[in-house]
C-alpha cells in the first residue's frame, strides 16, 4: 500500500469515525428487559443500507413494538466495514434498546465497538430526572433535569423538535434544532426534507409525504458523506 494510499484509508477512517458517533447516537439492537408487551397497536420494521460515499458499507435495522398504553419499545442494530482495497480500515457496532411512554424516554441501554474503543451506556428515568451511567470507556454517573427526555429518534419526526437530544452512544446531552426545507423527491418518492443541527453537525433526514415515515438519511464532513437508503 502506497504512503498516498494509506493517508487516504486513514482520512476515510477518521472521517466515518466522525459521522458514526454524530448519527449513530439513535438506538440500536440488544435483548430487551422485561416481558413482551400484552396488547400490540402496531409493529414496524424500518431497514436501511448504509453508504459512505456512496460505497456501501453496512447496515442498521429498526424493530419498533408500539402497544395501547402508549409505550414503544425500540430494537435495532447498526453494523458497518469500511474497506481499501479489500482490506477493512475501520468497524463499527452498535447494539441498544429503549422504552418509551407517550413520547418521554423510560430506559436505554447501548454497548457500541467503535473500531476496538467500547462504550456501555445505559439511562433510567426517575420522575423528572435521567440517571446517565456509563461504564466503558469511563465509569461515570450523572443526573439531569428530563421531565421528557429523547434521544436522536429519526423514526418518529415529532421526537426530532426537541430543544435537546440524547446520545446514546455517549450519553451527552446536545442541543439541537430541527429544520424544514420544504417537499422533494427522493428517488421518486414526494418526501418532506428535515436538517437536524446540533453542536456536533447537521444531519439531512427525509420523511414519505403521505404519511411521514422515515426513508432516508444523509450527512457530509470532511470530504465523506454517510447515507442510508431503504434497502432493497
Amino acid at each position: 500500500m502506497t504512503s498516498e494510499s494509506l493517508h487516504g484509508a486513514l482520512r476515510t477512517s477518521a472521517t466515518l469515525m466522525v459521522l458514526l458517533a454524530m448519527l449513530l447516537a439513535n438506538p440500536s439492537f440488544a435483548e430487551l428487559k422485561g416481558p413482551e408487551p400484552k396488547a400490540l397497536l402496531h409493529n414496524q420494521h424500518l431497514s436501511f443500507d448504509v453508504y459512505f460515499n456512496d460505497r456501501r458499507v453496512g447496515e442498521h435495522v429498526f424493530e419498533l413494538a408500539h402497544d395501547h398504553d402508549g409505550q414503544t419499545r425500540v430494537r435495532s442494530m447498526a453494523s458497518f466495514t469500511a474497506r481499501l482495497l479489500f482490506v477493512p480500515v475501520y468497524r463499527y457496532q452498535h447494539q441498544a434498546s429503549e422504552s418509551w411512554k407517550a413520547g418521554c424516554l423510560q430506559a436505554l441501554t447501548a454497548v457500541t465497538d467503535d473500531n476496538g474503543t467500547q462504550f456501555e451506556v445505559s439511562m433510567q428515568r426517575k420522575a423528572d430526572q435521567l440517571v446517565i451511567s456509563q461504564s466503558a470507556p469511563d465509569v461515570l454517573t450523572t443526573q439531569i433535569a428530563a421531565p421528557c427526555p429523547a434521544t436522536y429518534a429519526y423514526w418518529d419526526l415529532a421526537l426530532l423538535r426537541r430543544a435537546q437530544l440524547i446520545n446514546a452512544q455517549t450519553g451527552s446531552v446536545d442541543d439541537s434544532k430541527l429544520i424544514e426545507r420544504g417537499i422533494e423527491s427522493l428517488d421518486g418518492v414526494p418526501a418532506r426534507r428535515f436538517t437536524l443541527e446540533s453542536q456536533e453537525g447537521s444531519i439531512e433526514l427525509w420523511y414519505r409525504a403521505s404519511d411521514l415515515q422515515w426513508i432516508g438519511l444523509r450527512s457530509a464532513q470532511n470530504g465523506g458523506t454517510l447515507s442510508y437508503r431503504p434497502a432493497s
